[in-house]
């Protein structure tokens, strides 16, 4: 919206008789994106926080995840996966992972190339020695959007039913369904130890979902006024009463828009 920091999102409507229309979902702000970044909350003059709370927060460990930062950086380029890599990954996953097996919307179920492309596509964050501590890469009871793949080291899971902390290492995967449930909470904090360099690969659900359900953009406008049509035609007779007498609308092909889009006949005539 011009220079300011707000977003209006939109949807496609196609649901009901008419044109589809853009419908809008709500507003997103700078806030926000950052805040979805850095996985952590903004403080800002307009928030109301104890300033014990405040103290505390200064003075623990980050409580922002630092392998991000390069989001932020213009000057730091992403780190992606190598065609090869992303294929290896890919076949691992595709036979281990049931979530990347999922069937998409026309039915089929993702492939090894369909899966590597969108690994390629994710980026790779490094967690290094010098810049711990780390924030928590996954925290027990919070929605994530996005699936965590190590690819170097291994990071520290903790569950809340056990006091015992374990290893998960080389290709181990984390919040898998999350990459389909948009409200899923985590049910384990994953962090990464202080004295290892770790590397995990980010997988967002939105490119997870729209490589499920791909947008397709027709130019063509006949295509749009064939799923306008289709729309408006019922599938089958209907029957309704006026008066004494049922009359049958039964629905026939559009020619132009001025037609109407049944043809109505008496069961008494026709009798």
């Amino acid at each position: 919206m011009g220079r300011t920091h707000l977003a209006l999102v939109h949807d496609v409507n196609n649901s009901g008789p008419g044109d589809p229309f853009y419908e809008t979902k709500g507003i997103v702000t700078l806030e926000d994106i950052v805040e979805d970044i850095l996985q952590s909350e903004i403080y800002d003059e307009s928030d109301a926080i104890d300033a014990e709370t405040n103290r505390k927060n200064r003075l623990s460990h980050r409580s922002y995840d630092t392998g991000v930062l390069h989001v932020l950086d213009g000057t730091s380029p992403a780190k992606l996966l190598a065609k090869p890599e992303a294929e290896a990954l890919a076949k691992h996953l595709v036979v281990n992972e049931p979530i990347f097996s999922t069937v998409d919307a026309h039915g089929d179920k993702l492939t090894e190339a369909r899966v590597a492309d969108i690994l390629a596509k994710c980026q790779v964050v490094d967690y290094r020695i010098e810049d711990a501590p780390h924030g928590d890469l996954l925290s027990d009871g919070k929605v994530t959007s996005y699936c965590l793949v190590v690819l170097l080291g291994h990071v520290d899971v903790t569950s809340p039913h056990s006091t015992e902390t374990t290893e998960a290492g080389l290709w181990s995967v984390h919040a898998a369904n999350s990459l389909l449930d948009v409200d899923f909470e985590s049910d384990v904090t994953v962090q990464v130890p202080n004295d290892v360099h770790v590397q995990v690969l980010r997988v967002p659900r939105l490119d997870f979902q729209a490589t499920l359900y791909p947008m397709r953009l027709v130019e063509d406008p006949t295509v749009l006024v064939e799923r306008r049509l289709d729309i408006q035609r019922p599938a089958n007779d209907q029957v309704i009463q006026v008066r004494d007498e049922e009359v049958v609308l039964t629905p026939r092909l559009l020619q132009d828009e001025s037609h109407a889009p049944y043809e109505a006949y008496s069961t008494r005539n026709s009798m």
